[in-house]
């Protein structure tokens, strides 16, 4: 928790305000992370943790020579029965889909992972969501940054009931705030990077944010020079208690006040998945989740 990071227990008319809004990193919610490529043999990422308690959410990195924009890729074909989880990473680069299955296991007090494939389809006849167990074309599995192929380098995860994402969103729906429903999202907050953001660290403004309690969507802006920048976020809910996000689009338009409807205009842009990708994306997204009882409120 930052310095001048406040926690105090509230109830308003009877409802709970879950913490989130105003978080910075999530890294009071970290469960565990491992900086470093997946081989196929298994490697210890966690010293005495369960998997049985990797109920909130994962990020890994795609990296590796044959990946022309690396990033986050989407999480998916997640399952977890406390011995053994297994889940898929994939993220559409140019006209491919790229995947790298993940295996962790229970070894003793710690978690272990490793690379099971790489594989690779055209994104046209199977986009991002592809289940490759059933199909695509085998490649190199990357184990560093200059072999061909793709690999996984960086596994992140979040406890359950975690409201705050520290990392970039990425373009296809990723599992970003486990453990509440999207019904009872009440609000959020932002902040836009990339490498055509001039500004390093804006707080973003939220416009436009509609839930029918299934899908969610905002549009995140900053003034940047003479321009508005925008990136609109889409949400959707995922069972009873998983809410997935992803980019819809990344705009500017030169001339326009804060709070432009971006739906209805604007120039394309680049979406970024990290600081220094061309373009803009939006990151450290916090949910603020109201429902019956008491809570700590983060602001």
């Amino acid at each position: 928790m930052n310095a001048g990071t406040k926690s105090v227990a509230i109830t308003v008319a009877g409802l709970m305000i879950g913490a989130g809004i105003g978080a910075r990193s999530g890294v009071a919610a970290e469960l565990f992370k491992y900086d470093g490529y997946l081989t196929t043999n298994a490697t210890v990422i966690a010293s005495n943790t369960a998997l049985s308690s990797v109920t909130g959410l994962i990020a890994s990195r795609m990296q590796g020579k044959s990946v022309n924009k690396p990033g986050l890729g989407g999480i998916y074909h997640y399952s977890n029965n406390g011995t053994m989880a297994v889940y898929q990473v994939q993220r559409e680069d140019g006209t491919w889909t790229k995947c790298v299955k993940v295996q962790m296991e229970q070894s003793g007090a710690d978690i272990t992972a490793r690379a099971i494939y790489a594989k690779y389809d055209a994104t046209a006849s199977h986009p991002a969501g592809f289940d490759f167990d059933t199909g695509g074309t085998a490649t190199v599995l990357a184990t560093n940054d200059t072999v061909d192929g793709y690999g996984v380098k960086l596994i992140y995860v979040n406890k359950e009931n975690s409201t705050n994402w520290p990392f970039y969103i990425p373009p296809h729906l990723s599992s970003i705030c486990g453990g509440y429903r999207l019904a009872n999202l009440a609000n959020v907050s932002a902040k836009l990077g990339g490498a055509s953001i001039l500004d390093p660290d804006p707080v973003a403004h939220i416009y436009y944010f509609t839930n029918n309690g299934t899908t969610a969507s905002f549009q995140a802006q900053t003034v940047d020079g003479v321009n508005i920048k925008c990136v609109k976020i889409e949400m959707e809910a995922s069972g009873s208690s998983l809410i997935k996000a992803r980019v819809a689009y990344a705009k500017y338009m030169t001339g326009a006040a804060l709070g432009y409807n971006f739906d209805g205009g604007g120039t394309i842009f680049d979406s970024a998945t990290a600081s220094a990708d061309p373009g803009y994306g939006l990151y450290d997204l916090g949910v603020a989740i109201v429902r019956r009882g008491t809570a700590i409120l983060i602001n």
